[in-house]
């Protein structure tokens, strides 16, 4: 079977490590993202799935836009039998979708129809989820709308954050895409359709989606949002008039005092209010500082035990 791989990310390695080394697949292509500028010397550097293709001598494309007639062109002279794409990061055109006789294959690590969409593993992990997966479909021409080849459940630990869910994603994702492919090439799965009416819909986020709100959001659900938004965009809040962002916490049992984002200490715990609950700070970083532990930072900061949190507003632009 011969495949062209479509993907950008480390997430996306494992995956076509999979492809490569499987004796009845052949990676004839990838396509990927431009090489990115990264850093202050702006260097360009290829992408993840750019490097490992390189050492395997397989030929990439690092098109711009994907309606170029030239790329689509270059496609269709490599006649793949199907195309596989996973974190890819730019929407595929209906032309390319219509190219490979099998179709093009995705990868979303959600268990569609929930959370459509390219956030799902952190939106599984903010809202709570006991469980979440990772599908095989059948691209269309809808977002994450096409036909279901194979699905897993997996099951969500509470202290579980994004980069451990996608680590545990990467590991248990390319064995099945390799077994999905072979079923589905031999004729031995039929795609299923999706219930579109159980679809939910999750919406990109941005850095300031991490804004804690003290007064409406429980300790719960700051504590989800922490984990679910780490390493990016982070969540956090504001102190004299700097953003402070909240780089690890812990739920704490009961109320210490009654004002929402209020700052008290127990021994040597500092705990901020919430709605429902407290929160004990760990480790935080304030704007223009270091990461720092909660217990080195009062050090120098004498006055936060006893100050309100995020009653300020600063310009959405600042960051740590």
């Amino acid at each position: 079977m011969k495949i062209i791989f479509f993907g950008s990310p480390k997430f996306s390695v494992p995956f076509i490590n999979a492809l490569i080394l499987a004796e009845d697949i052949e990676v004839i292509g990838v396509v990927t993202q431009p090489d990115k500028a990264i850093g202050r010397s702006q260097e360009l550097k290829p992408s993840a799935v750019a490097e490992t293709a390189s050492a395997y001598s397989i030929p990439v494309l690092k098109p711009d836009n994907l309606k170029d007639e030239i790329f689509q062109e270059q496609l269709s002279k490599w006649k793949a039998d199907a195309y596989v794409v996973i974190a890819y990061g730019k929407i595929i055109p209906n032309i390319v979708l219509d190219i490979p006789k099998l179709g093009v294959i995705n990868v979303h690590p959600s268990l569609l129809p929930k959370y459509r969409g390219a956030t799902p593993m952190q939106a599984a992990i903010r809202e709570g989820d006991q469980t979440t997966g990772i599908t095989i479909m059948k691209m269309d021409h809808k977002m994450d709308h096409g036909p279901i080849l194979a699905q897993l459940k997996l099951e969500i630990k509470k202290d579980v954050d994004y980069p451990a869910l996608q680590t545990k994603v990467a590991y248990k994702g390319p064995p099945l895409l390799v077994h999905t492919l072979r079923a589905f090439a031999d004729g031995r799965l039929k795609p299923k359709e999706q219930n579109h009416e159980m679809a939910t819909y999750i919406k990109l986020f941005d850095r300031d989606s991490g804004m804690i709100n003290w007064k409406n959001q429980k300790a719960t659900e700051i504590e989800r949002m922490m984990r679910a938004y780490r390493p990016w965009p982070g969540i956090w809040t504001t102190w004299n008039g700097k953003r402070l962002k909240v780089l690890n916490a812990r739920i704490a049992t009961g109320n210490i005092i009654k004002n929402a984002g209020s700052v008290s200490q127990k021994n040597e715990s500092i705990f901020v209010e919430t709605k429902k609950g407290s929160l004990e700070l760990i480790e935080i970083q304030l704007e223009g500082s270091k990461a720092t532990l909660i217990s080195d930072f009062l050090l120098g900061h004498k006055d936060f035990v006893g100050s309100v949190l995020g009653n300020e507003t600063i310009s959405p632009s600042l960051d740590a």
